[in-house]
């Protein structure tokens, strides 16, 4: 009796593929004519649309509402659309009108369904009056324990499924009326207890799969069934929930009582829903709030709380919601908002784990042991100049390793790293005046001082060369990933062997810009509008061809090429909209050579 397995799971499993307008609140209602408006102008609507069309108000926006990924973008994120567009104020008004007529139809074929379920109804209804009148009067003899077994038997009434006819259904519900009738003093004495204590009471015969011919089992599903529909939707997922912990075993009562009044829970939102597009627009922005605030406080470290279904146990109506905006065939979709969310708090996880977490051998460097043992090598090879330092340390190193290999594993790292740094300190004056120097003036002097490739390096050109590469991995260290960005080209082709350190510093900035970004939704938000404003000035002055791509405009701009290479779960959505740029340059240059 899961419900994660049956009713929530069954109608939250929704594919229709959105995300959000902001990184911290779901879309924002436009002042002007909006969908819920012009779905209830439906005339007025289409009227809208045609204009629009005529007008070419998408086409000038570079959008082919012809494809429906396109209309899910604009549907998650208007407001990037209208900061290209910003002079295009029919935009909004007209997408709107759209997807007000684009979810006419799916509107009018539930309308059709439902109807006809009512119509149905009725004459049920009718014929089950009929029919409890006539029985009551047939049967009037039998008490409630004899009854209901008699009626079935003698009215060849069946368990009633979805292939049932209308007169066994209405048979059915007239035998369940006079049976409650009958039996309601006893079914009052059994509504005088909790559901805890009638599940436990439940009669070993109940538990077969043919409980409903048995009056004693259909006298505690009236009871359940009627305490499970004085609870909200949300308690009676919590309640299922207590009864899927292991502990309890499900009866067939049970599942049948608290299917009966989910259900009825279920339609009676979706249908509120589906008659009042406002009341489904506020669902819509109440539930992603409720989401995303669960999500925030919620660890994401089980496999189920990588899914948006595990969120919609807690909030249910959001479920209905979504499958609502779903039939509806509207381009906006909770569980695609929530799983984007649930990814964004993924990363800041494992971002927030990975800096608690120190490299060994920078946790060694800054250590107790290490200091200990620098402190007396430094008093020892205090006299001794840099260029001499060698023969001596290989000599006193490998003793000193030789006899610490008896004490400690660590040791000899300890020593290494210990030496390092007394020559590090014994070097640092020829590493000051080499700081003074430019980038250019290091990387020529590099060539001098290191090998490079073509002979053996003696020690203190090895020392020197090591200086150099550390003063410009410094250096390389004090520009920004833009500036560094700029220089690709001349540090990796006319100098490949700094082109290995210049990448080293360039991913580790990247990295580091990737970390602050994903820990600040609002600066990530920033960079990524500033890429868009970016590219749209490079396209507005570019000559766009049918076989240009974003990617070849993204590489043109640093901040772009970085935010677009790790904010990589919103990398269709600066696609989609790059992509819309070239459209609407192709559509300017199509007009303005028609106009010629």
């Amino acid at each position: 009796m899961r419900l994660r397995t049956s009713a929530i799971l069954a109608l939250s499993a929704l594919s229709l593929g959105a995300c959000i307008s902001q990184p911290n609140s779901a879309p924002i209602t436009s002042p002007v004519k909006d969908r819920v408006y012009y779905f209830q102008h439906l005339d007025e609507a289409k009227t809208k649309k045609e204009q629009c069309l005529k007008d070419d108000v998408f086409k000038k926006a570079g959008v082919d509402m012809e494809n429906v990924d396109g209309r899910q973008m604009i549907a998650a994120y208007p407001d990037d659309l209208l900061m290209l567009n910003p002079d295009n104020t029919e935009l909004l008004p007209c997408f709107a009108a759209w997807t007000a007529v684009d979810s006419a139809e799916p509107l009018h074929e539930w309308q059709k369904e439902n109807a006809e379920k009512e119509a149905l109804n009725q004459k049920i209804e009718k014929q089950a009056m009929q029919f409890k009148t006539e029985w009551e009067k047939k049967y009037a003899d039998e008490d409630w324990k004899t009854f209901y077994s008699k009626a079935l038997h003698q009215e060849s009434v069946h368990s009633i499924n979805a292939d049932s006819s209308m007169e066994e259904r209405a048979k059915r519900e007239a035998i369940d009326r006079i049976f409650a009738d009958k039996a309601e003093p006893f079914l009052n004495e059994l509504k005088t207890k909790n559901i805890e204590t009638l599940t436990k009471e439940i009669p070993q015969s109940c538990q077969k799969e043919a409980w409903d011919h048995i009056p004693l089992c259909k006298a505690y599903y009236h009871v359940l069934k009627e305490k499970f529909s004085e609870k909200t939707l949300f308690e009676l997922v919590q309640t299922e929930l207590g009864y899927s912990d292991g502990k309890h075993i499900p009866t067939p009562i049970l599942t049948a009582a608290y299917r009966a009044a989910t259900e009825a829970d279920w339609k009676n939102i979706e249908k509120t829903l589906m008659l009042d597009h406002s009341k489904l627009e506020a669902e819509y922005r109440r539930c992603f709030k409720q989401l995303k605030d669960k999500v925030a406080v919620t660890q994401v470290d089980e496999s189920e709380h990588e899914d948006s279904s595990y969120y919609y146990v807690f909030y249910p109506e959001c479920a209905i919601a979504n499958r609502v905006m779903e039939q509806l065939e509207l381009p906006i979709n909770l569980s695609k908002a929530v799983d984007r969310e649930i990814l964004i708090k993924q990363i800041k996880q494992n971002l927030k784990k990975k800096e608690g977490e120190r490299p060994e051998w920078e946790r060694l460097e800054k250590s107790p042991e290490v200091a200990k043992i620098k402190e007396i090598l430094a008093q020892k090879y205090a006299q001794i100049p840099w260029q001499d330092f060698e023969s001596i340390m290989k000599e006193d190193h490998s003793r000193m390793v030789t006899d610490a290999l008896g004490t400690e594993e660590r040791e000899p790292v300890l020593i290494d790293i210990a030496l390092g740094q007394v020559l590090a300190d014994k070097t640092k004056s020829l590493e000051d005046e080499l700081q003074k120097k430019s980038i250019d003036e290091l990387i020529a002097e590099e060539a001098e001082h290191c090998s490079n490739g073509k002979a053996s390096i003696n020690w203190v050109k090895g020392v020197s060369c090591q200086i150099h590469i550390r003063v410009l991995f410094k250096k390389f260290q004090d520009q920004t990933v833009e500036e560094l960005s700029i220089s690709k080209a001349k540090y990796e082709e006319e100098f490949p062997r700094i082109g290995i350190l210049y990448r080293l510093v360039l991913q580790e900035k990247e990295e580091k810009q990737y970390n602050e970004w994903m820990k600040d939704d609002a600066k990530r938000e920033a960079v990524y509008r500033q890429c868009l404003k970016n590219i749209s000035g490079i396209i507005q002055e570019s000559d766009v061809s049918e076989e240009d791509n974003g990617f070849s405009y993204v590489s043109r701009d640093p901040v772009c090429k970085n935010i677009r290479g790790a904010v990589f779960f919103d990398g269709k959505r600066i696609d989609f909209f790059i992509g819309t740029l070239l459209n609407k340059k192709r559509f300017q240059q199509a007009s303005s050579v028609k106009q010629n």
